[in-house]
C-alpha cells in the first residue's frame, strides 16, 4: 500500500509538471502574438492639395508597439528624405510616400500614402489690350486645370462688371472725352477641386473726342436740324463745330451719306 501511494504521488507530480509546461507554452504563444498584433503603422490618409501647399504625413498614431525607427521614401526617390515620424512635405506633383517602421525584433512594417497635387494656374488671352471707348474685347481662357468641375469668376475693373463664362466678351467705356485714357484691371479667378488661382491683366481704354456739331442754317432760320422740306430747292448744309475737345482733336472727317466725304 505504501509503494502504491508513492507511485501515485510521483504520477501526480509528473502530470502537474506536464500541464504547467503546456500552460507556459500556450501563454508564451499568445504573449508573442499579442505583441505582433500590437505592431501597426499608418502613413496617413490619401489626400489632395493645391500646388504650393504643404501637408503633414503620418496617421494618428503613426505606429504602435514601441517602434525603434522611422524612414520615409517616395516614388520620386528611393533615398530616405526624413526619419521623423510625421514629416511635412510640399510636393510639386502627385506622388506616393512610403513609411518604413522598424522594431527591436528587427521586424519592419511598410505603409503607403498618396498625395495628389492639383496644378491650377489661371491665365487668359484677349483680342486687344488697347482700345477706344465703346470697343468690345474678347477674352480667351487658357488656364491649366485638372477636372471638368472648374469654375470662372471674371471682373473687368468696374463695379458690377463680372462674368462666369469661360470665354466672355466685354465692352469697355470711359465717361470722359478727349485724349486721355483709363486702365481697366481685368481679373480672372479659377477654382477647381478645392483650389483657386488668379491671373490679372490690364486693358487701356482711350477716351473718345467730342463730336458735337450743329446745323448752322437750321439754327439761323429756326428750322429742324438736318431737315430739307420738298419744294425748297437746293439745300446747303453748313455744319458748325462745337466739339469740346478741339485742343486735342487731330483731324476731322465727314461722311455725307451719298458716297462723298470731306476732311
Amino acid at each position: 500500500m505504501q509503494n502504491y501511494n508513492i507511485l501515485f504521488s510521483r504520477f501526480m507530480m509528473l502530470t502537474k509538471f506536464r500541464y504547467a509546461s503546456l500552460f507556459f507554452v500556450i501563454a508564451s504563444f499568445f504573449s508573442f502574438n499579442s505583441v505582433s498584433f500590437a505592431q501597426t503603422i499608418n502613413a496617413g490618409s490619401d489626400s489632395t492639395i493645391c500646388i504650393g501647399d504643404s501637408i503633414k504625413l503620418g496617421g494618428s498614431p503613426v505606429a504602435t508597439g514601441n517602434p525603434v525607427s522611422f524612414s520615409w521614401t517616395s516614388s520620386a526617390s528611393a533615398s530616405a528624405f526624413s526619419t521623423d515620424s510625421t514629416p511635412t512635405v510640399s510636393p510639386s506633383s502627385t506622388i506616393d510616400y512610403y513609411l518604413a517602421v522598424t522594431y527591436s525584433s528587427s521586424r519592419t512594417l511598410i505603409d503607403t500614402v498618396t498625395i495628389s497635387v492639383v496644378k491650377l494656374k489661371a491665365d487668359f488671352g484677349l483680342s486687344e489690350d488697347t482700345v477706344c471707348s465703346g470697343t468690345r474685347v474678347l477674352f480667351y481662357d487658357s488656364t491649366k486645370h485638372t477636372s471638368t468641375s472648374v469654375t470662372y469668376a471674371w471682373n473687368f475693373g468696374v463695379t458690377g462688371a463680372t462674368s462666369t463664362n469661360k470665354n466672355p466678351k466685354y465692352t469697355f467705356k470711359t465717361t470722359t472725352l478727349g485724349s486721355g485714357s483709363t486702365s481697366r484691371r481685368v481679373t480672372l479667378q479659377v477654382s477647381d477641386s478645392g483650389c483657386s488661382s488668379t491671373f490679372v491683366d490690364t486693358v487701356l481704354v482711350k477716351d473718345l473726342p467730342s463730336i458735337t456739331h450743329y446745323d448752322y442754317g437750321a439754327a439761323l432760320n429756326g428750322t429742324k436740324d438736318f431737315t430739307n422740306c420738298v419744294g425748297y430747292g437746293n439745300y446747303t448744309l453748313t455744319l458748325e463745330n462745337f466739339s469740346t475737345t478741339t485742343n486735342t482733336n487731330s483731324n476731322y472727317s465727314i461722311d455725307w451719306g451719298d458716297g462723298s466725304s470731306s476732311n
